[in-house]
C-alpha cells in the first residue's frame, strides 16, 4: 500500500518502509473471553476450523455487554451474502443466549457463560442485550459491497453520489461495447495483411478479458506503456514488402534449405509439417491469399523458431527470409502489446463514462466511488467513524487494495477499534480480484496480531495429519508472511469419532494411482463411498449418510465424471459449482432448439434440434421422419407454430408449450443425471426470459444473446451459476473454491495434481505490493507469475485438506513425469520455489509420499483400490412417495401487481411493459392504409414501430442532433425498416424543436442530466375498484369514458414506465411518446382527433396514474416539493402528427388539478374520494 504512505494505521506509517514502527507486531493467541479489546488495528489469523464465526460473535457480545457499545455502532462486514446471513444469524443467536444466561439460564456455548459471569450487574447487562436484540434489524452487518452501497445512499451528498443510479450485477454489455468500439475504431478497415497478422492474438474477446481484469483490480498497473500505433503499422507494411520481395526472389532456395531436416529436433519440423508450412507460405506470402495462416506461417519460419528447434550439434538453416520473418513477427507482437496497452489506458475511463451516462453502477463502482469520496472529504470520514465506532471485517484474506484503502481512510490514525479476521492460507479468490498481499500489508502494519489456537472442527489425528503435510517445508506457502500456524485439536470431535466396523484408523489417506488407473479414479471414488455407506460406518452412534460426504474437485470439468460414477452405484449426488449454466450441455442444446424455432423451414437446422436430448430423436428415427413427406411437413409446421407462439405471446409461453407438448420433463428425468439436466434447462429458460424482459429482445435478440453467453468469457453473475438439484441426503460434489468455509464429515479429493502454468494466462504478478500486468510477457515476469500461482495452489490444497471433520482421502499419481503441483512442491527438497519451477518441478512418484509419511499414525499411504463396491439399493426411507401435496390455504386473488394495461384490459394478469402502442387488427388496417400515404405517415404502425421510435428517443441526446441520423439509421436497420431514414429524422427533429408550454421551451434544450428515460415506478394500492375510480373522475368531470372501464378489485402494487421525465426551471414534466397511426396526413392529428384518441384508449387514465407516480416520487426526492410550484404537467406527443406549421397538431397537454391528484392518491390508498 505504498500509495497510502501518508496514512497511519495505529501508530505506524502505512508505507511498507523500514521505519522502526513498521516491524510486524508480535503474534499471540487470541482468547475470545479474556483478551483485551484494545484500540487500533488488530489482525486475527483464524486457521481452518478454529471457530472464526464464534470469535466474531464473542467480540460483538463483549462490546455490547462489557463496554456498552450499541449494536448500531458495530460494523460487521464479510464477503458474500451467504456468509453475511450466517453471521447475522449466529450473532443474534449468541445475544439471545447471553440474555437468557443473564437471567440465570445456561447458554448453548460455554464462552457465553464465561463472558456473562465476569459482569457484576446482571440486570444492566440484560437491559443492554434486550436493547441490542430489539434493535437488531438495524445492526450494520453487511457484505463489503453492501456497506459501500449503504454509505453512498445514506450520505450521497458528501460522497458525491448521483441519485437514481441503478446497481447492475452484470456489466458485460458495457464491457463488450467498450471493447468492440475500440477495436472497430482502431482496426476496422485496415488492410488484410495487418488483420491476418493480428487475428490470432487480437480480437474483441481478448480486450474484454483485459477489461475484466481492470475492473476486478482497479489498482492494476499495466506494462509497458503504448507505442505510436501509426509508426508500428508503417513498420509492419515495410517489413511485409521486404519479406514478399525476399520470397519472390528466393522461394526455390528457401525450399531447398528444408530438403534435409536432419538438423531439427522433436516433432515441430517433421517432414509433413514442413511441407504444409511451405505450401502455406506459397499461398500467404507468394500469392497473398488465404491470409488466415499468415502469423503462424511467419512465426514458423522465424530465425528464433528455427534456432530453438535445432539439435545440439545441428546446423540451423540461415537465410535473409528467416530474418525478415523474425522481424515481422517481432513488430507484429509489439503492435499487439501496444494496442492492448492503449486500450487499457482508454477503457477504464470510457467504461466509467458510459455507465455514468446511463446512470448505472456495478459492485466494483461502489468500492471505487466510496474510496474516492473518502479521500477528498474529511466530513464523510469523521461521520462514518462516529457512526461505526468498531469494525469487524471477516474473511479479510479476500480483501483487495481498494477495500483496504476504504478501511484505512476511515480508521487509520485514530483510536477506533478495528478487527481484521481472516486466514491468508485460505486466500484462493485471486481470480475475482482478491489480493492476499493487501492482507499481508495490513498484518505487517497492524498494532496487534493474534491467532486462534484450537481447531474445533476435526478429529485430533486429522489435525495432526494436515500439519504433517504442510510442515514439510518452512517456506511451504511460498510467499513470506504466510506460514502454517500450529493449532491443537479441541478434542470435541473425538467424543463422537468415525469408526468403520467398530475400528478407527488413520483419518488422512493417500491413494497412489498408477498411470493406467487415471481414467478409473472417479469410479474408485464412487466405490469407496458405496463401501462406506454399506459398511458399518458410524460417527458416534449414528450411521453415516450420503449428505455428510463431499467429493472436492479442482475444476468444474471434473464434476460430470464424478457424478456419473456415483450414479452407476445409485448414490444420489448434488453439484455445488461456480460454473456458469451457459457452460452446460443444455445451453448448447437449447440454442439449437431456438435456432430451429427461428428458422422452421430449414430442414437441416430442425434436424439438429430434434437430435438433441430435449427431443431425443435417434438417427434412424430422423431418417424415417424426413423420408416421409407428410410427417416431415407436419414436423416443420409444428416448429413454425412454436415460432408463431413466440412472436405472439413471447419466449416464455413458447418454451412452456414446448416442454409440455414435447414431453421434455419425463424425457430428461429418465437419464441417471436427469434432475441435473432438467434443473439446467429450467434455469436457462428463466434467465433468457429475464433477458427478454430487460432488453426487449425479439427472436434474433434472444439467440444472439445466448450465443454470446455461451461463446465469450464473461463475469459469472450469481444468477448464472449452476443451481442445485434436490440436495436432500445426497453426496456433495464441490469445487475447492466453493467448499471454502464449509465442512463435511468425510471428504475425497480425486485430483491434487494441478499445475500453475496455463499457456494463455495473463502475466500478472506483484511488484512489492502493487499488482502488475505485463502485456509483453517477459520471461522474468512469467516466473514471478508462476511463483504466485504455485502459492495459490498450495493454499487451495490447504483448503481442500481442512474441510473434513473425520476422514479425508487424497489421490496422488505415481508417474515419472515432473509436476509443478502443490504437493510435489511441499515434498520437494529443492532450495526455493524459483528453483523448483525452473527445473519444472519434481516427479510425481508414490515413493516420495510413502517415504515421507511412513510410520505416521495420522496418515496412511496405499495403492488406489480396485473399483469394486456394492450398488446401493434405494431404501424405503429414501423413496419419494409420488403423491401431490394438498393445498388447504386460501389464495387472495385480489393481491397482484396491477398496471394501466391490466386495468383497461380487465385482466388480472397483464404484464406491464413500456407502452409502445397498439397491435392487432388496428395495426393491419394502419399498415394497409399507410401504403397510400407519404413521408412519416407511410411508416408502418404497431408495436414494432413504436419500440423502434421509443428506443431512438431513449438513446438520443436531445441537445446534439448531429447524432440523430446515424442513430436512426442503425435502429431502423435493427428493426428492418427500410427507406424511412429521412422521414423519421425529419419527424424527430421537428418534435425536438417544437415549442412547448406557455413559454415555448423546446425538448432540444433538455440535457441528459435533466431527464430520465423509461422511469419505472411501483407504488402500493389498496382496495382499488372501478366504482371508486369512477367517482373521483366524475367529481372532477375529467374526459374519460369511465363507464367502459371494468376490472376486478385490486390490492398490491401499481406498476408502470414513464417514457420521459424532465426538469426545466424548477418544474418537472413527463412525456408519453405515441406513435399511433391515426391517418394518412397531418389533418388526422388535429387537437379534436388527438383528444378523441386519448379518450378512446383511456390515455387520460394513464396520464393521471403517471401523475400520481411522479407526484409521489418528487415528494420523496425533492426537498420543499410543492405540486403547484414544481409539477409542470404532462405532454402526450403523437409523433406522426407534429407539424411546425400547425403547433397544436399532435400534442395533448394536461396538468390535473392538485386536489384531483390528492383525491386519486387517496383512492389508491383505499379511501373513498371526498366530494367537493
Amino acid at each position: 500500500m505504498s500509495a497510502m504512505c501518508s496514512m497511519k494505521i495505529g501508530n505506524k506509517p502505512a508505507c511498507g518502509c523500514s521505519h522502526r514502527y513498521c516491524k510486524p507486531a508480535m503474534i499471540s493467541e487470541f482468547d475470545p473471553v479474556e483478551t483485551r479489546l484494545e484500540n487500533g488495528f488488530s489482525v486475527i489469523e483464524a486457521s481452518a476450523g478454529t471457530g472464526k464465526t464464534a470469535t466474531i460473535s464473542a467480540i460483538v457480545l463483549r462490546l455490547i455487554a462489557e463496554q456498552k457499545i450499541e449494536i448500531e455502532n458495530i460494523l460487521v462486514a464479510t464477503y458474500t451474502e451467504l456468509a453475511t446471513a450466517e453471521l447475522r444469524g449466529r450473532i443474534r443467536e449468541v445475544l439471545a443466549e447471553a440474555r437468557a444466561c443473564a437471567r440465570g439460564g445456561k447458554a448453548k456455548w460455554s464462552f457465553i457463560d464465561a463472558i456473562i459471569a465476569r459482569i457484576a450487574d446482571r440486570k444492566e447487562v440484560e437491559r443492554e442485550l434486550e436493547r441490542a436484540l430489539h434493535n437488531f434489524d438495524e445492526a450494520p452487518i453487511f457484505t463489503i459491497h453492501g456497506f459501500c452501497a449503504r454509505v453512498l445512499a445514506d450520505r450521497a451528498f458528501e460522497a458525491g453520489a448521483l441519485f437514481g443510479t441503478e446497481l447492475v450485477t452484470d456489466q458485460s454489455r458495457f464491457l463488450n461495447q467498450v471493447a468492440d468500439d475500440f477495436w472497430r475504431a482502431h482496426l476496422y478497415g485496415d488492410d488484410k495483411v495487418l488483420a491476418a497478422l493480428l487475428r490470432e492474438r487480437l480480437f474483441p474477446a481478448r480486450l474484454v478479458e483485459l477489461l475484466i481484469e481492470l475492473t476486478n483490480n482497479p489498482a492494476l498497473r499495466v506494462l509497458p506503456p503504448p507505442e505510436n500505433q501509426a509508426e508500428l503499422k508503417k513498420n509492419i507494411a515495410e517489413v511485409w514488402r521486404t519479406l514478399c520481395d525476399c520470397w519472390s526472389k528466393s522461394a526455390q532456395e528457401i525450399r531447398g534449405l528444408f530438403s534435409n531436416i536432419a538438423w531439427a529436433k522433436g516433432n515441430h519440423f517433421k517432414r509433413e509439417v514442413v511441407d504444409a508450412r511451405l505450401a502455406a507460405a506459397v499461398e500467404c506470402i507468394g500469392e497473398s491469399r488465404n491470409a488466415g495462416d499468415l502469423l503462424s506461417c511467419v512465426e514458423f519460419f522465424s530465425a528464433a523458431t528455427l534456432q530453438a528447434n535445432t539439435r545440439v550439434r545441428g546446423i540451423t538453416p540461415r537465410h535473409e527470409f528467416f530474418d525478415r520473418c523474425q522481424e515481422l513477427s517481432d513488430v507484429a507482437r509489439r503492435f499487439v502489446v501496444s494496442f492492448q496497452s492503449e486500450f487499457c489506458q482508454w477503457a477504464r475511463e470510457e467504461l466509467r463514462r458510459r455507465k455514468a451516462d446511463e446512470q448505472v453502477r456495478s459492485f466494483d463502482d461502489l468500492l471505487t466511488r466510496l474510496d474516492e469520496a473518502l479521500r477528498r472529504d474529511d466530513q464523510l470520514r469523521n461521520g462514518l467513524r462516529e457512526r461505526f465506532r468498531v469494525a469487524l471485517i471477516d474473511e479479510f484474506q479476500d480483501t483487495d487494495p481498494v477495500q483496504y484503502s476504504i478501511l484505512a481512510q476511515i480508521y487509520a490514525g485514530t483510536n477506533a477499534r478495528v478487527f481484521l479476521i481472516g486466514d491468508p492460507k485460505q486466500a484462493i479468490y485471486g481470480f475475482r480480484g482478491a489480493d492476499v498481499f493487501a492482507y499481508l500489508e495490513a498484518a505487517k502494519l497492524a498494532d496487534r496480531r493474534y491467532t486462534l489456537g484450537k481447531n474445533w472442527r476435526s478429529e485430533r489425528k486429522l489435525v495432526d495429519g494436515v500439519g504433517e503435510i504442510f510442515r514439510q517445508r518452512d517456506d511451504g506457502f511460498v510467499i513470506p508472511g504466510i506460514n502454517l500456524v500450529l493449532v491443537q485439536a479441541s478434542g470435541s470431535t473425538d467424543e463422537a469419532p468415525l469408526t468403520i466396523d467398530g475400528q478407527r484408523d488413520q483419518p488422512l489417506r493417500f491413494w497412489i494411482a498408477s498411470p493406467e488407473q487415471k481414467g478409473n479414479i472417479p469410479r474408485v471414488v464412487a466405490a469407496e463411498i458405496a463401501r462406506l455407506l454399506v459398511a458399518k460406518t458410524t460417527i458416534g452412534a449414528e450411521k453415516i449418510r450420503p449428505s455428510e460426504i463431499a467429493v472436492l474437485v479442482m475444476t468444474n470439468a471434473e464434476t460430470a465424471d464424478i457424478q456419473k460414477a456415483l450414479s452407476q452405484f445409485r448414490i444420489p449426488s448434488v453439484v455445488y459449482s461456480a460454473a456458469s449454466v451457459f457452460e452446460s450441455r443444455e445451453a448448447e442444446e437449447l440454442l439449437r432448439l431456438l435456432l430451429a424455432v427461428a428458422e422452421p423451414t430449414r430442414e437441416k437446422i430442425v434436424r439438429a434440434a430434434l437430435a438433441t436430448e430435449l427431443a431425443d430423436f435417434k438417427a434412424s428415427e430422423l431418417e424415417k421422419l424426413f423420408g416421409d413427406d407428410s410427417r416431415r411437413e407436419e414436423m416443420l409446421n409444428r416448429f413454425a407454430g412454436y415460432q408463431e407462439l413466440w412472436r405472439d405471446k413471447g419466449f416464455i409461453e413458447m418454451m412452456r408449450k414446448f416442454v409440455v407438448e414435447e414431453k421434455v420433463r419425463p424425457r430428461l428425468l429418465a437419464y441417471t443425471d436427469g434432475e441435473r439436466r432438467l434443473t439446467n434447462l429450467l434455469h436457462l429458460v428463466e434467465v433468457l426470459h429475464a433477458a427478454c424482459v430487460e432488453n426487449r429482445f425479439g427472436i434474433d435478440g434472444v439467440i444472439g444473446w445466448l450465443t454470446k453467453q455461451i461463446s465469450e468469457r464473461r463475469e459469472i453473475r450469481d444468477e448464472y451459476e449452476l443451481r442445485l438439484e434436490s440436495d436432500e441426503n445426497a453426496v456433495r460434489i464441490v469445487t475447492i473454491h466453493k467448499s471454502k468455509g464449509l465442512e463435511y464429515d468425510i471428504t475425497l479429493c480425486p485430483s491434487v495434481r494441478k499445475e500453475p502454468y496455463r499457456a494463455r494466462d495473463l502475466v500478472k504478478f506483484h511488484d512489492g505490493d502493487a499488482l502488475v500486468l505485463d502485456l509483453e510477457e517477459k520471461a522474468e515476469n512469467e516466473k514471478l507469475r508462476d511463483r504466485e500461482e504455485l502459492a495459490e495452489l498450495v493454499r487451495q490444497l490447504y483448503v481442500g485438506t481442512t474441510r473434513a471433520r473425520h476422514r479425508s482421502y487424497l489421490v496422488w499419481p505415481d508417474r515419472p513425469t515432473k509436476s509443478k503441483s502443490a504437493l510435489a512442491w511441499l515434498l520437494s527438497s529443492t532450495a526455493s520455489a524459483e528453483a523448483f519451477l525452473e527445473k519444472k518441478g519434481e516427479p510425481d512418484t508414490g515413493l516420495s509420499v510413502r517415504d515421507t509419511f511412513a510410520g505416521s499414525d495420522a496418515i496412511a499411504v496405499e495403492d488406489l483400490p480396485e473399483a469394486g463396491g456394492e450398488i446401493l439399493a434405494q431404501s424405503p426411507a429414501t423413496q419419494i412417495p409420488l403423491a401431490p401435496r394438498i393445498f388447504t390455504g386460501k389464495i387472495d386473488r385480489s393481491w397482484r401487481i396491477s398496471s394501466f394495461s391490466s386495468l383497461i384490459s380487465g385482466r388480472t394478469e397483464e404484464p406491464e411493459t413500456p407502452d409502445y402502442d397498439a397491435a392487432g387488427a388496428e395495426v393491419e388496417t394502419a399498415e394497409e392504409a399507410a401504403v397510400a400515404a407519404e413521408g412519416i405517415h407511410a411508416f408502418p404502425g404497431g408495436m414494432r414501430a413504436g419500440t423502434c421510435l421509443h428506443l431512438i428517443l431513449e438513446e438520443l441526446d436531445f441537445t446534439d442532433l448531429s447524432q440523430l441520423r446515424p442513430l436512426v439509421t442503425r435502429k431502423l436497420a435493427d428493426f428492418r425498416f427500410e427507406n424511412f431514414d429521412d422521414a423519421v429524422c425529419e419527424m424527430l427533429e421537428k418534435t425536438l424543436r417544437m415549442p412547448l408550454g406557455e413559454d415555448g421551451f423546446r425538448l432540444s434544450e433538455i440535457s441528459r442530466a435533466s431527464r430520465l428515460s423509461e422511469l419505472e415506478f411501483t407504488f402500493p394500492i389498496t382496495a382499488l375498484t372501478t366504482s371508486r375510480l369512477r367517482k373521483v373522475f366524475q367529481i372532477d368531470e375529467l374526459p374519460l369514458a369511465i363507464d367502459r372501464l371494468q376490472f376486478a378489485p385490486a390490492n398490491g402494487f401499481m406498476k408502470g414506465f414513464i417514457d420521459l421525465v424532465f426538469e426545466r426551471a424548477g418544474r418537472f414534466y413527463f412525456v408519453d411518446w405515441k406513435s399511433n397511426w391515426l391517418g394518412t396526413d397531418a389533418s388526422s392529428y388535429v387537437p379534436q382527433k388527438v383528444g378523441a384518441e386519448m379518450t378512446r384508449n383511456f390515455y387520460n387514465l394513464q396520464l393521471t396514474i403517471y401523475t400520481v407516480a411522479l407526484h409521489r416520487y418528487l415528494q420523496q426526492r425533492l426537498r420543499g416539493y410543492d405540486y403547484e410550484k414544481n409539477f409542470g404537467g404532462a405532454f402526450y406527443i403523437f409523433l406522426r402528427g407534429i407539424d411546425s406549421r400547425k403547433p397544436s397538431n399532435g400534442i395533448f397537454f394536461a396538468r390535473p388539478p392538485h386536489k384531483f391528484v390528492q383525491q386519486l392518491n387517496e383512492v389508491f390508498h383505499g379511501n373513498a374520494p371526498a366530494r367537493n
